[in-house]
């Protein structure tokens, strides 16, 4: 039933995509992708009384220095959002679609990477390598858009 089930979504998307174009097709994935996992996962769900706990700060939250915290900031904010920025238009530049439909791509990518970006960032111990790695990409998008 699975297998039908996907090759019908395929089709769908397939068809959304010639019909109204591409930006559709994706919204549609993507509420298609939502429901099913949705549908997926509370299947045969049973609802429990959930003993309460005081919520707590992880351990390693509280021993980080106020340098780190700030480094932090400053990684996952102002260096994620201009990255995410480059990094969105090099790709909607790339795509063979007109420049209406990329700024449209671009609205959908961008939310997306900066959220990725962030929790990446936020989840990984490696701070250093982060902002260096994203630099790196903010200057491979930069040298693709302005070279």
């Amino acid at each position: 039933m699975m297998p039908l089930a996907s090759l019908l979504i395929v089709a769908a998307i397939n068809l959304w995509a010639q019909r109204v174009g591409i930006e559709f097709a994706v919204i549609y994935t993507l509420l298609t992708l939502t429901f099913t996992a949705w549908i997926t996962t509370t299947k045969g769900v049973e609802f429990r009384a959930v003993k309460q706990t005081p919520p707590a700060l992880p351990k390693q939250l509280l021993n980080t220095s106020t340098t780190h915290k700030v480094a932090t900031f400053v990684v996952a904010g102002p260096l994620t959002v201009v990255t995410a920025c480059l990094v969105t238009i090099a790709l909607a530049s790339l795509l063979p679609i007109a420049l209406n439909e990329q700024l449209v791509m671009g609205a959908f990518v961008y939310p997306l990477l900066i959220a990725v970006a962030i929790y990446w960032i936020c989840s990984s111990g490696r701070l250093m390598r982060n902002g260096l790695l994203l630099f790196a990409i903010s200057g491979a998008s930069s040298a693709y858009l302005f070279l």
